[in-house]
This record gives C-alpha cells, structure tokens and sequence, in this order.
C-alpha cells in the first residue's frame, strides 16, 4: 500500500478539519475513470475529510427508530423507517415488491436549467419508497434491516438469527437479549463482539466461551466470571482459577439476580480491567490495516467492523469486499462513497443491492443496472432520473449532465445533508461515528430534529420501582402495564420471553427504555473518529 502523501493535504469544506488523500484513492479514482468512460470525466479529488463524509452518507439511512405509517397506495398501517412528518410516500413490503409498484412510472425528463440534487429531491418524495429494508423474515414484524429472521422482537441489522430481542448487527445466532456484533451465539445476554458464545452475560469481545459473566478478551473459556485477556481456562473467577466448587460459590455470592448487586459486580469489573492494563487486539489475522474490528484484512485503511477485505478505506463495515472507499460494504467490489451491498461499481450512492454500475442511486436493487440519478427502482437498466432509454441514448446523456455538474459543483460530491430522508438524530450515524456537538451538527448542515419523548401514562409502572432481584418479579403485573423508563420516562414493555429468559439466568429486570440499553452498549465501542484519523 502506498504511503500517505504530504502533497495532497487539502481542508474540508464542511468541518474544516485537515485531511490527506490516499494515494490508495487517488488510484482508485482514476481506474474508476477508466472502467466508466460514458461519463467521459475524471470523477475529482474529493473536498470532505474522509471521516465527515462518512457521516454525511449516514444520515441517509435509519436502523433503529421506528415510525407508524401508512402506505400511499392501498392505506394499510405499515411500520416504517420515514418520519411521517417529512412527507415521503411508503407502500407495504408485499406491495414494493409485487407488479403494483413501478417507480419509473416516475421518471422525468432532466432539466439543464437546474441543479441535479434539487431534480433528485423532487424524484425522491414522487417515488413509492420501501418501508423496512427486510427480507425473508417470519414473525418479526419490528425489525429492520433484517434478513432471514425467525421470532426477533426489535433487533436491526441483523441476519440468520431466531428468538433474538433487542439485537445489533447479530448474526447467525439465536436466543440471546440484547447484544451487538455476535456472530454464532446462543443464550447470551448485554454481550458485544462476541463469536461462538453460549449462555454468557455482559462479556466484550469473547470468542468461544460458554457459561461465562462479565468477561472481557477471553477465548476457549468456560464457566469464569470477571475475567480479562485470559485463553482456554476454566472456573476462574476474577483470573483467580478456583476449584468448580469454590467458584460457585464465589458466584452465588455476588447474587446477580439483584439489580444492585449486578450494578456493584460491573463497577468491580470497570476497576479490574482498568488496573489490569490489559489492551484487547482487535486487529487479528491482518496485513497493513489501521482501525479496529477487523479480521482477516490487507490493506485497510481506517476500517471498522470488516471481516475478509482488502484494498479498502474509511468503512464503518465492510463483510467480503474489495477496492471499496467511504463507507459501508457487504459483499462488494470497486465501490466508491457508497453504502451497498452485493454491488459492483456503484458510486455516490445509497442501498444499492444486487446490481451495478450505478451512480447516484438510493435504494435500487435486483439486478438493476446502469442507473444515473435513480431512486427506489428494481430490475431496471438505462434509467435516469426513473426514466427509461436506450443504451445508445443513455451513453449520450450521462456524460452531458456529468459536465452539467461539474458546472453547478455537484459533480463528485454526494447527497447533501439537507437532503436526507432522516434526520440527524434518527439516522445511524452515531452508532458508528463519534458524536459531535449539536452546534456543531447545525453548523455543518446537518437536519437536526431531535425526537420528543412521549412520557409514559399515568398507570405505568416506574422503572425504579421495579423489584431488585428476578425472583420477585410477578409476570402477571409486568405484561400488563407498560413501564416508565429510569432515565427518560419514555414507555416501554417486557416480552413474556424476555421474562422467562431473565429468570432462568438469573438476570435482573431492566429498568431503562431498550433503545437507552442497547445505545449505550454500541456505543461503548470503538467507533470512527475524525480526531483519530490515521491519514491526517
């Protein structure tokens, strides 16, 4: 990989934080130039810090904040990622992908007089947009972002899991409570960045352990409790290796089933990892990368959560993926400020799946191909703006509105933020970037709408007053009443499940709102920052 180049510093025109280009992406830039010749440009240097343009992209997608809404088309009530309020058109997900939606009926004519993004825009509130971004689930009404799911109660971006609640970027997994970023895990509960776990509790980046609480860096371990950076032990308790005798009893000491105790045993734990100095790898089985989650990476720059990449930079997650720059790419190749998957070629774009050589596209999908300016098509080729042309005619367009924006200084740049469908706070971003500060988020121009909380009604049970240990907990009240949250007062309910889970492991009730409980642990990772750039 080539190394950064002094001389091509440049300052961001929306942050103004200074930032070096990778000759790894100037290279990618010009072979891009090369394997796309109808638009008969060179695609530019970029002006956004890698990072902030990162976060631009984010705010066009949302994961965890649902809305009730309506399809534009036949008035069914549909869950949807699209606040109400901004006037974007939802159909249901049987109606998106039956022969009733056809969004190039859409299509217009492009208008030289005007700025592409403002044509766009226009294009976007017409089409029908798809609600959810689901597939093949079954009795998972309230999840997004999902594939192959079975019985999953609010979990988001996930996959191939089975009787999950309150689940973030899980796979592969099923019956677990409240984790982010498990891969093959079963009965687990609040873990993060945990592979082959079984019937562990509050542990952070553990790899085939079972039966194991509050453990942090541990591999092969079985049946330890507060343990750090240790590999293939057994009944150990705070790295103290016990008899399994003496360990159960340590155990049944702390009395995790209470609420209190819980909360003394994790403070305990912060203090043992802290006075540990022990520093977990998170960069495992690679070759030149710099970020952190990846595994089997080459030539990573500045990556997160990537698993088999390379020749890639600046992904917040990247599964599979090769010569992919900004942004965020499962099973993808020779992408470029996108957020994808199973794309090829596909550039400045957002939710491209299952198609290639598009530009400028939000959500297309299913083998569509050659798109420019398109939003919410399936198994479409030549379109611009919807509209349908030949080949020959779309070769002839293409590059007379790439020279149009390189004229209004749109050419090369992504979707405005004042564009996105989301707003600030709705949308993904801090789940995978550093926060900024609000007046800071203003004055990049960023949609900020930050969401009311709708307090609980009088009758609902306060979070605080929930019983401290497990034990006491009587199912009957709980299902019957909704609960206040501890920290926000917002409403919020316990799944029969959810109650059966905790009393056979012993797990206290909660007593804060899910989203407050899985927000905090996603965002105790490791998450991109532009004060930590590795190129700047």
């Amino acid at each position: 990989m080539l190394p950064p180049d002094s001389s091509l510093l440049r300052t961001c025109r929306i942050s103004g934080k200074k930032f070096i280009i990778h000759p790894c992406e100037v290279d990618l830039l010009r072979r891009i130039s090369e394997v796309n010749p109808a638009i008969r440009a060179e695609v530019p240097l970029p002006t956004l810090h890698p990072v902030e343009c990162v976060r631009q992209m984010a705010t066009y997608g949302s994961l965890m904040n649902l809305y009730r809404g309506k399809s534009a088309l036949s008035g069914k009530a549909q869950l949807t990622r699209y606040n109400p309020a901004y006037k974007y058109l939802i159909c249901t997900q049987d109606e998106y992908w039956s022969d009733q939606v056809d969004n190039s009926q859409f299509g217009r004519e492009y208008d030289f007089s005007r700025p592409f993004f403002e044509q766009w825009n226009e294009l976007m509130h017409a089409v029908y947009l798809l609600p959810l971004t689901n597939t093949n689930n079954e009795n998972s009404e309230y999840v997004n972002g999902g594939q192959d799911m079975k019985n999953c109660y609010l979990c988001f971006a996930c996959s191939q899991a089975q009787d999950c609640l309150y689940c973030f970027t899980h796979y592969h997994g099923n019956d677990n409570i409240e984790c982010a970023n498990a891969n093959k895990c079963q009965f687990c509960y609040h873990c993060s960045d945990v592979e082959n776990c079984y019937e562990s509790q509050n542990c952070v980046e553990c790899e085939t352990c079972s039966n194991c609480i509050g453990c942090i860096d541990c591999t092969g371990c079985s049946f330890c409790t507060g343990c750090v950076g240790i590999e293939h032990r057994q009944y150990c308790f705070f790295n103290e290796k016990l008899s399994p005798e003496q360990y159960q009893e340590r155990v049944r000491d702390l009395n995790l089933g209470s609420y209190a105790a819980r909360h003394s045993f994790l403070e305990r734990l912060a203090a043992f990892l802290a006075s540990s100095g022990h520093v977990p790898n998170r960069l495992i089985n690679v070759e030149n990368c710099t970020g952190s989650y990846i595994r089997r990476g080459q030539n990573l720059v500045y990556c997160f959560n990537s698993r088999n990449c390379k020749d890639c930079g600046y992904q917040v997650a990247a599964l599979d993926s090769t010569d992919c720059w900004k942004g965020y790419a499962i099973n993808c190749e020779f992408n470029y400020n996108s957020i994808n998957y199973n794309a090829y070629n596909c550039h400045y774009s957002y939710g491209i799946f299952r198609s290639e050589s598009c530009w400028y596209g939000y959500v297309l999908g299913n083998s569509c191909a050659h798109c420019f300016g398109c939003s919410a098509l399936k198994q479409k080729s030549y379109c611009i703006l919807n509209k349908q042309y030949s080949k020959g005619e779309y070769m002839d367009l293409v590059p007379r509105i790439v020279a149009h924006m390189r004229q209004t200084g749109e050419w090369g740049q992504y979707f405005p933020a004042k564009l996105a469908p989301h707003s600030y706070e709705d949308s993904w971003v801090n789940d995978y970037l550093t926060e900024i500060p609000h007046e800071e988020v203003l004055r990049r121009g960023y949609h900020s709408d930050p969401p009311l909380v709708q307090p609980a009604p009088p009758n609902a049970i306060q979070g605080a007053d929930l019983p401290d240990h497990i034990d006491d907990a009587i199912p009957a009240m709980l299902l019957s009443q909704p609960i206040a949250c501890a920290t926000t007062g917002a409403a919020f309910n316990i799944q029969e499940r959810e109650i059966a889970f905790y009393q056979r492991f012993k797990i206290p009730l909660p007593r804060t709102h899910w989203r407050e409980r899985l927000v905090k642990l996603i965002r105790r990772r490791d998450r991109m920052d532009e004060h930590a750039d590795a190129c700047s």
